[in-house]
């Protein structure tokens, strides 16, 4: 596939040894594409809560925190209207504590108490509701809808109620259900989740089947089929999700597909892109769509394309480098994937990429909104 012309790659000089941005689908620019966020740090026992002035290049720590590893930082994301940073840290007892910090130096930290346990998955328009998820620990594992202003919280579905949807020869006995993704659409109609199990020797999980919710009837749909790290389309209001199968040469080929909430039908969105998508993502203006390829023992890529004129582009081969896949080891390096997420104006990528010496840096990709079409063209 060819390079796109004129594309460039920044990396990010740091103080830090490490840097990560968050994970897929979780804003790393606030709204204004003026600060980066993204987590500082040596190892992976403590780590800084930074953001980064673009035009200086300057760093601030605003806050710190235990809980961070090399696939998900400590799930950083902007909130009550960029003035403040959401993020995870864990209590003396080991549970998961969302904390607040105001995004500014010296800011203050408010530990939200209420909150302890939930792990928050989604902040609606870097505003103040934000979408949370708790593990099967002490209770029910269930979603719920949290107000990071006022501290109120609603309990939207729980596994009961999912698990009651699957036909009996699917429901297991032994196994503890819980869920991830938990994602709303900015129009707070529909919802997306997926339903985990884990059973004795499983860790993290077993991923079980995909869901859509109508949030004000609680009308759930499933979908089964498919896989992988769900995103909202911003033009249709469909799924940009992955559908995994089998061919002869492939025995789990992955091709994305355009999910409808409501019927569960499906489109194919890019056919005969790359072999491998990982994490795909629709710019802001719905103008591209980018991903990357984590396909173990090669090199790391980063794809474009086109949805007006249907180019297909590598974007970036980036140095990279595959540790031991023991996330929950904090000693051992997980696999460094790319997760690229968009800038507000659409018109770059930031990507996670870590060197032969297991070095963590982040890097801007740039150079792909001009002479083919300006974006939003």
């Amino acid at each position: 596939m060819p390079l796109f012309p004129g594309a460039t790659v920044e990396t990010l000089a740091s103080r830090y040894r490490n840097c990560i941005h968050a994970y897929h689908g979780i804003d790393a620019w606030d709204a204004a594409g003026e600060r980066l966020l993204y987590v500082g740090f040596e190892d992976t026992s403590r780590a800084d809560l930074v953001v980064r002035d673009l035009a200086s290049g300057a760093e601030m720590a605003i806050g710190s925190t235990n809980a961070v590893n090399y696939h998900t930082a400590a799930m950083q994301r902007w909130a009550l209207d960029d003035a403040a940073v959401v993020f995870e840290t864990n209590d003396a007892d080991g549970v998961i504590q969302p904390c607040l910090v105001l995004a500014e130096s010296g800011g203050r930290t408010e530990v939200l108490r209420e909150f302890r346990g939930y792990e928050i998955r989604h902040v609606l328009a870097h505003g103040h509701i934000a979408y949370a998820q708790t593990r099967p620990v002490g209770g029910l594992a269930h979603v719920a809808r949290l107000d990071l202003s006022t501290g109120q919280r609603e309990v939207l579905f729980d596994a009961n109620e999912i698990v009651a949807l699957l036909a009996p020869d699917r429901r297991e006995e032994g196994v503890e259900y819980f869920f991830s993704h938990p994602l709303a659409r900015d129009d707070e109609e529909w919802m997306l989740f997926k339903l985990l199990a884990r059973g004795p020797g499983d860790r993290p999980g077993r991923e079980i089947t995909f869901f859509t919710r109508h949030l004000a009837s609680g009308r759930t749909i499933e979908h089964p089929g498919v896989s992988g790290h769900p995103y909202w389309d911003p033009v249709t209001g469909k799924i940009l999700n992955i559908v995994l199968g089998q061919t002869d040469d492939q025995p789990r080929y992955r091709e994305l597909v355009l999910m409808d909430p409501a019927t569960a039908e499906m489109d194919l969105f890019v056919p005969e892109w790359i072999e491998g998508p990982g994490h795909p993502s629709i710019s802001p203006n719905g103008r591209w769509a980018a991903t990357d390829s984590f396909w173990e023992g090669r090199e790391a890529m980063v794809y474009l394309f086109d949805r007006k004129t249907g180019g297909k582009w590598r974007l970036a081969t980036l140095d990279h480098t595959w540790g031991p896949q023991k996330v929950y080891d904090p000693s051992q390096v997980w696999r460094g994937q790319p997760h690229p997420v968009w800038s507000p104006d659409s018109r770059a990528l930031l990507v996670n990429c870590n060197d032969a010496a297991t070095r963590y840096h982040l890097r801007i990709l740039r150079g792909f909104a001009h002479p083919l079409g300006a974006a939003g063209a």
